[in-house]
This record gives structure tokens, sequence and C-alpha cells, in this order.
């Protein structure tokens, strides 16, 4: 395949070059697309080849092209095993401190929820300790009954 006029690039280029044809139709071979772009001799065998003039194949990362993948702001990503270049969404720094507030503001839920329950379980085991014990009786005082018995 013949590569593309380097005036009208790709945002992400393909890193491998894929043979043709029964003999070569899964080999790939490491090919930077951006300096090189893939061809092919007679038998279908892949060749990388160097132009300053065209590109290899690549992908838009621009907004518009969103069914590519498009992102506003991106970075290139590549298949392993093809090479063939996408588009990954560049984390902003605004989705950072959102998600790092949101797990705190989780966080902090969480531990009010569980100090209200632990809390609420004291008191219920408190008010059963109460209920099991004995009735109260007067509290009278020892001495002053035996003053009394002795008095009389």
């Amino acid at each position: 395949s013949s590569g593309i006029n380097a005036e009208y690039g790709y945002d992400c280029y393909d890193a491998k070059c894929r043979g043709d044809g029964p003999e070569y139709n899964n080999t790939y071979i490491t090919c930077d697309n951006y300096h090189n772009y893939c061809n092919y001799t007679r038998k279908g065998k892949p060749i990388c080849q160097y132009s300053d003039l065209y590109h290899g194949n690549g992908v838009s990362c621009n907004v518009t092209n969103r069914g590519y993948g498009g992102v506003e702001q991106f970075r290139c990503g590549y298949d392993r095993v093809t090479g063939r270049a996408y588009c990954q969404e560049q984390p902003s720094i605004v989705k950072i401190v959102v998600g790092v507030f949101c797990t705190m503001l989780a966080l902090a839920i969480l531990m009010f929820i569980s100090t209200w329950y632990v809390n609420s379980r004291s008191v219920q085991i408190a008010g059963l300790r109460k209920s099991r014990r004995a009735p109260e009786r007067e509290n009278i005082n020892v001495k002053e009954r035996v003053n009394d018995k002795m008095v009389a």
C-alpha cells in the first residue's frame, strides 16, 4: 500500500506493517509509519520504506472523528500484535481532581455511617445491660440500720 501525502498526516501512526497474500498474511514487521510507509514484495512479504514525502497508515484523533476514537486531548496507543494505532483519551486535571474529590467524599460518608452504626449498637448494648440487672432496691445505709437497732 502506498503512503499518504505528509501534508495531510494523521495524529497517530501505525507501528507495524502486515504482509499480504497467503504466505505472509500473518507476518508483521516493526515500522514507524510516521517516517515510513508499508509496501510489499511480489510474494507479499512486508517492507518498511522510508520517505520524506509520505507517511504510512494511522488514525486521526480530532473531535469530529469520534467514530475512530477521536478525543479532544489524546495520546497514541498501539495494538501489540498488529501495531495499529488508536487514540486514547488523555485524562485532564479536572477529571483527576473530580475523581479524587468523589473518592474522598465517598470515604467520609462511609466513615460517618460506620461511626453512626457502631454508636447506635453501643447504645443498644448498654440498654440491654441495664434491663438485665436486678431491680434496684432502695439504698439503705447498713450503718444506720445497725444504729437504729442498737438504740431501740
